[in-house]
């Protein structure tokens, strides 16, 4: 199938990367498809839980996203993510928007 989606011409990226002796997948690397079923939905809060790992660290993050109505916030969607690839998230959502908010001062340093 994927030889099919290939440019003419051009070889499709290389999406698997050999990193430490593991094979990781690249992002980046792979071409994107839409999903035209997926349905479009209006989030106008999220709230987010994290699971630390063996050493203490949060290592995992679900997020819940939610559509507020006069009658209740209704849950649209959760998500299960790596903390790893949230923060590379949030960094493709503040450079898209020009927006990196800051660390709010702890009550120690006030």
């Amino acid at each position: 199938m994927a030889e099919n989606l290939q440019p003419r011409g051009e070889p499709l990226p290389q999406p698997i990367e050999k990193i430490e002796g593991t094979l990781q997948l690249s992002f980046e690397s792979l071409p994107k498809f839409g999903n035209p079923a997926l349905p479009l939905l209006w989030i106008d809060s999220v709230t987010i839980s994290l699971r630390a790992g063996d050493e203490g660290e949060p290592e995992s993050a679900t997020l819940r996203f939610y559509s507020m109505l006069p009658e209740a916030a209704i849950e649209n969607i959760r998500v299960q993510v790596s903390v790893r690839h949230l923060k590379k998230m949030l960094d493709v959502f503040s450079q898209t928007i020009n927006y990196y908010p800051t660390k709010p001062a702890t009550e120690d340093a006030k």
